[in-house]
């Protein structure tokens, strides 16, 4: 392979990165490893991009420079080959191929067929998501063991999935019932073979942890410290906010967009990514404030259509991801020394848990709750109920009838 088409277009691409958003210092990047390689390719014999990120391999960088090199790399292969820009958020790397690349032809089929049916039936993404991904890690793992085919695979195989060799546990429910999402859509497939592997499967049972919850007390010492502190972004303030007055899930606010916000109507309308449903919520004057700030005074000008911007180097001008605002919201916690003890945890959910609580703790119905949280069914507001610390401990049976040592209570 030639980097003919590159040497000729470089400009081109470099313009076009430009043109779309990418920030001066990543484009920089892309102009210096594309130079590089033009002008060292003769010298070191490069006659395909692998070599070239081999080359890169070989300087031992940190695996964060060496993952950027990746991108950079595989996005310069994919304008040579296919001769298409690269899209601002969409990840292209010239690493090593994935597990799924690696499995068999049959596990393949296996994983395919999930996801094409699953997508068929119109189940939402990160659902499938979910499956495809502990399936691809199960089935990975069966190769490692010298399984290469679903009725090679012995119970024993599959429970070494979830026990290692000391007896310690290394997953449990939550992985044995995605794993049984995937083999009973695969008995429509292969019946006979999925249901036996379905019968290898142990038999967790269900177990709910003690569930998290924020305070009054942490809201308003989260509130007021970035309402005052110059080290949040009025990005980071936007997104606090929305997460405090909506409790919206945090990949709804991701995928925020601006047309979402009716400024004349004070309103916020999205359609949720869990379950498809549009959901309209007040935007309250701080609320509409701190997005109205962020919009005007700090969000890169450029044509993406959602709200929240990425600032990473890697991401500049892309749309947050999910996962960056759980960062983000650790980041600012920590800054506000905000539950910040052994034990304690913070992610977005915990600001849905608070709403719904909160609503649970007013009497406020049930299916009035799920309506202004946009379930589906009236049902899913009873997850709260365990949290629902008001009415629960009118539930609870006094001990002053019964015989308790004195030092229970001292510990």
């Amino acid at each position: 392979m030639s980097f003919e088409y590159l040497r000729m277009h470089k400009d081109e691409l470099l313009k076009n990165m430009k043109d779309t958003g990418y920030s001066e210092q990543y484009r920089r990047l892309f102009e210096n490893v594309s130079q590089f390689m033009l002008y060292n390719a003769d010298e070191y014999g490069w006659t395909s991009y692998l070599e070239v990120y081999e080359y890169y391999l070989s300087k031992e960088l940190s695996v964060y420079r060496t993952k950027i090199y990746a991108c950079v790399i595989g996005s310069l292969l994919k304008f040579e080959n296919e001769h298409s820009f690269p899209v601002p958020g969409q990840i292209v790397t010239i690493a090593k191929s994935s597990k799924y690349d690696q499995l068999s032809d049959e596990f393949q089929e296996l994983i395919d067929y999930f996801v094409k049916t699953q997508t068929a039936i119109g189940n939402k993404h990160n659902s499938i998501h979910a499956v495809y991904k502990i399936g691809v890690a199960f089935l990975f793992a069966m190769q490692e063991r010298g399984k290469y085919s679903l009725s090679s695979i012995t119970e024993t195989d599959a429970i070494s999935h979830f026990h290692a060799e000391d007896g310690s546990l290394r997953c449990g429910y939550g992985t044995a019932a995605l794993l049984k999402r995937l083999f009973l859509c695969g008995m429509d497939w292969k019946y006979d073979k999925c249901k036996i592997l379905l019968t290898f499967l142990p038999n967790f049972p269900k177990a709910r942890k003690n569930i998290q919850y924020l305070k009054d007390d942490e809201l308003e010492e989260l509130r007021m410290f970035i309402d005052t502190s110059d080290s949040v972004s009025l990005r980071d303030k936007a997104i606090c906010l929305t997460l405090l007055f909506t409790g919206l899930r945090r990949g709804d606010i991701a995928s925020l967009k601006l047309s979402d916000i009716d400024w004349e109507h004070d309103s916020l309308c999205v359609t949720q990514e869990k379950n498809g449903l549009q959901l309209c919520i007040p935007l309250i004057p701080p609320l509409g404030n701190a997005l109205y700030d962020y919009l005007t005074l700090e969000r890169p000008k450029n044509n993406d259509p959602h709200v929240f911007l990425s600032c990473t180097y890697s991401r500049m001008s892309a749309p947050i991801t999910g996962a960056a605002i759980n960062c983000m919201l650790k980041r600012v916690s920590k800054a506000a020394g905000l539950r910040q003890n052994n034990g304690d945890r913070i992610y977005p959910h915990l600001f849905r848990h608070h709403m719904a609580m909160k609503m649970l703790g007013s009497n406020i119905p049930q299916p009035v709750i799920s309506q202004a949280m946009g379930h589906i069914s009236p049902s899913s507001v009873e997850n709260y109920l365990y949290s629902d610390m008001v009415h629960l401990k009118e539930c609870a049976i006094s001990i002053a009838e019964y015989p308790v040592a004195k030092e229970v209570f001292n510990k």
